[in-house]
């Protein structure tokens, strides 16, 4: 039953005249146990099997096995598709801590790192280009970094915030044709997630709504997805300055990790995304 409610959900939203981005998902799961040269074997033929593209686990202290999910219009077939894999044990279960310090006995210090794509749909994408000259311009906006900040804020733990390698929040990168989306727009790679527990799905479903009403607004299409950006935009912004940060532009990966350890501002930002998540996906069902 949950397969077919899943398959239903896909088609209700593949049509190109929806404002869903398509989805995936990038999952760096650094298990000690990747290690073993049988396991890495295993691991590969698995998602081979899958059609999923993967990296092979590194060779350095600590092995991790980067696995990327092919595109799906719906979120939650990316949130059943990280269920599996952590039932099947290819990416390891970290609960009920919003310090996992504990867990670092079963992992590298890098945590488990998860990058969330979304593919911009072909009308908004036209329009963007329209606006900014391309698509890959709006990354000079604060619109599109305080999306990836907030996201991070909500569902991303400070220890995980300070072990991150990449400086940027977010990036443009080239894109895979479907019936919704063109390689010829890249899509949005947010890059400071994290799987850790029941939020890692709240973030995936947050980063699908909310990012359809960003790109909605960087197309200025005049909708009620656009005010919904407008609205949410506004009040991020003025939880951030209220802990003294003005300039959306100028936060580096430092600031990123000040502002997690902020008291009470994780949880102020993670319902105030999720006001704005509700917000955007009632209008998207319409």
């Amino acid at each position: 039953m949950q397969n077919l409610h899943l398959c239903r959900e896909e088609t209700n939203v593949s049509s190109t005249a929806n404002p869903l981005p398509t989805i995936g998902l990038e999952i760096e799961s650094p298990v000690l146990i990747h290690k073993q040269k049988d396991i890495q074997t295993e691991y590969a033929a698995f998602f081979d099997a899958l059609n999923f593209p993967h990296n092979d686990a590194n060779t350095g202290t600590f092995g991790y096995f980067e696995i990327s999910t092919s595109p799906s219009y719906h979120w939650g077939t990316q949130a059943r598709t990280l269920t599996e894999l952590i039932k099947g044990g290819f990416v390891p279960r970290c609960l009920n801590s919003d310090e996992p310090g504990d867990i670092r006995k079963y992992l590298s210090s890098r945590l488990i790192s998860l990058h969330v794509n979304l593919g911009i749909p072909l009308v908004q994408a036209g329009e963007i280009e329209k606006n900014y000259g391309s698509v890959s311009g709006t990354a000079d906006t604060d619109d599109v970094k305080l999306f990836a900040i907030s996201l991070a804020l909500s569902y991303t733990s400070p220890l995980r915030l300070q072990a991150r390698h990449c400086a940027e929040t977010f990036e443009f990168k080239e894109s895979e044709n479907t019936p919704k989306t063109s390689s010829r727009h890249p899509r949005l790679e947010l890059k400071a997630l994290e799987v850790r527990d029941r939020n890692t799905y709240r973030a995936i479903a947050a980063a699908q709504y909310l990012g359809s009403s960003l790109f909605s607004a960087l197309g200025t299409q005049q909708s009620d997805l656009t005010t919904v950006w407008s609205e949410a935009k506004r009040t991020m912004t003025k939880a951030l300055a209220i802990q003294g940060n003005t300039s959306i532009k100028n936060v580096d990966k430092n600031d990123l990790v000040d502002l997690a350890y902020k008291d009470g501002l994780s949880s102020q930002m993670r319902t105030i995304v999720e006001f704005y998540t509700l917000m955007a996906k009632q209008v998207a069902q319409r």
